[in-house]
């Protein structure tokens, strides 16, 4: 975190960061770029003491201090992480995509389950530290890791030793997310390219014990619709999918515990303050508590699990990002 004390120093100010309609997501990336310090960060900052080193800054490697990040044609992105050390990724020139918080939060979970379980119990979200300490301690974990990306948390827990099937529907991401393994050492990794919402054409061989779903793609339903455009054409809304996703992992071998990431309660803040409150990012997580909650009843499976939701800021009080509206969701 930042040299002058990390992000609690900074909470009043945070208050004050993003009052305008571009909000973290657009001010906080691409930092060393000319174009973003001419011309968007004027726009961004509204208060004299507001600027990217007081409202952004948080070291994800040696360039990257805001998410997401974009790669610039044949650049290398390095990450610095805690416990596994400096990973270095590269994308395809003509996918244009970028590396957004939810990779780093579950590369932060996996890279110390006993940390992340400590840290749990520390800041009072007790049934998190109960969940992670019923994983196993004593061998290297089954861990399923949907939508991998670039390979950043699944990188991470193969440097841990775990052992990894990272899933993709795109086979040239999945191909890249495979070199990126390579170049960072690692072996061992299996890599299937699976469209979630498709029954899975293979196996797993024992259930997993620790699954990664980043879904946030399925996002855009929720931010179409909160601007008041057409979502006719887009992926169905998270209470749909997520029960034909958890249907699949089932079906794969089944899964101890399940993680997401996404935008906290007030994370409309991210895309714009004017938007109503219940309009906006919130209405994705919402909707997400409230398919977990579901689950059970509508899949006819006796799962006495509920979904337990990290505090409000837990993850900028235990180090592992700036204070940008996420939450993460164990189940």
């Amino acid at each position: 975190m930042h040299a002058a004390g990390g992000w609690a120093l900074h909470s009043p100010l945070m208050e004050r960061c993003f009052v305008g309609s571009l909000g973290y997501s657009k001010c906080c990336r691409l930092a060393e770029s000319a174009w973003m310090k001419e011309v968007l960060q004027p726009m961004c900052w509204e208060q004299r003491d507001a600027n990217f080193e007081n409202c952004c800054y948080f070291h994800y490697g040696p360039k990257i201090r805001g998410l997401p990040y974009q790669l610039e044609e044949a650049e290398e992105a390095e990450f610095e992480l805690p416990k596994v050390g400096r990973m270095r990724l590269r994308q395809h020139p003509q996918l244009n995509l970028e590396f957004w918080p939810a990779g780093w939060i579950f590369a932060r979970l996996v890279s110390g389950i006993p940390e992340a379980q400590r840290l749990a119990d520390a800041f009072g979200w007790s049934e998190a530290a109960e969940a992670l300490s019923r994983l196993p301690h004593r061998r290297p974990l089954r861990m399923l890791d949907v939508s991998c990306g670039f390979g950043l948390s699944t990188i991470a827990a193969a440097a841990k030793g775990h052992n990894v099937t990272a899933t993709e529907v795109s086979s040239k991401l999945l191909r890249i997310a495979g070199r990126n393994v390579l170049s960072n050492g690692l072996r061992g990794v299996q890599f299937r390219q699976w469209d979630v919402l498709k029954v899975p054409h293979w196996r797993s061989a024992q259930r997993f014990d620790l699954c990664l779903l980043d879904l946030t793609h399925f996002n855009i339903f929720y931010r179409q619709k909160s601007l008041g455009e057409d979502v006719s054409g887009l992926s169905p809304p998270i209470g749909q999918v997520l029960p034909i996703v958890v249907r699949h992992v089932r079906q794969l071998g089944g899964c101890t515990l399940m993680a997401f990431a996404v935008v906290e309660s007030n994370g409309r803040r991210v895309i714009d303050e004017r938007l109503p409150e219940e309009m906006g990012y919130s209405n994705f997580t919402a909707a997400l508590l409230a398919a977990l909650e579901r689950l059970p009843e509508e899949s006819g499976h006796i799962d006495r699990r509920r979904p337990m939701v990290s505090p409000l800021g837990w993850l900028e009080r235990v180090g592992w990002t700036p204070p940008i509206f996420y939450h993460l969701v164990l189940w």
